[in-house]
């Protein structure tokens, strides 16, 4: 065993604690669908709060990818940051931590000092607004299935620019579009 393994397995460990993260809280998102009180809200969205981690996976994930990269002179193949999978995925951790920053945090800020000034009862129109906001599901899926094409050219290690860049463009489209569809497919009874 190497130090270049221990390495990877961290860095696969990290990603695995990101889709974690990142499917509890889009659990959380899509049970707001079901939800006929502000009370049933607070309670479903609650770990919201927990996005804030995000930026500590990325640090790690930027960090151990680095990490990688500079173990790898050492085993048979070397990778470099203009290897086309790489800078990619770069490109992309930069994308999700300022998307995660300027949209899903500044959201879930404002909807969480919505929610506990609103009482208890039936969904106000404004809070169910900002509960099915078509931007926030768009982002929040974009960069999971952003992180799932990351995933895909990491495995596959395209060596042209533009399949990698398809890769991710294609992640952040398909993402997109499911995030608005889940805004706007809200159940009848929540809308």
């Amino acid at each position: 065993m190497h130090l270049y393994d221990v390495v990877l397995f961290l860095h696969i460990a990290t990603l695995l604690a990101a889709i974690g993260l990142a499917t509890t809280l889009h659990h959380a998102e899509w049970s707001t669908r079901e939800a006929t009180t502000v009370g049933e809200l607070r309670t479903m969205t609650g770990v919201y709060r927990r996005g804030r981690l995000f930026p500590i996976v990325i640090l790690l994930l930027l960090a151990e990818g680095a990490w990688l990269l500079h173990l790898s002179k050492k085993q048979d193949e070397t990778f470099r940051f203009g290897d086309a999978w790489v800078w990619t995925a770069v490109a992309a951790l930069v994308i999700l931590a300022v998307s995660g920053g300027a949209v899903l945090d500044r959201h879930a800020s404002r909807y969480a000092k919505l929610l506990a000034a609103t009482p208890d009862g039936p969904i106000p129109s404004e809070v169910r607004a900002a509960t099915f906001a078509t931007s926030t599901w768009a982002v929040s899926h974009m960069n999971t299935f952003l992180a799932i094409a990351v995933a895909f050219n990491m495995v596959t290690k395209p060596t042209d620019d533009v399949t990698a860049v398809v890769v991710i463009a294609v992640g952040i489209v398909v993402g997109s579009l499911v995030g608005v569809a889940g805004a706007r497919g809200r159940s009848a009874l929540a809308a």
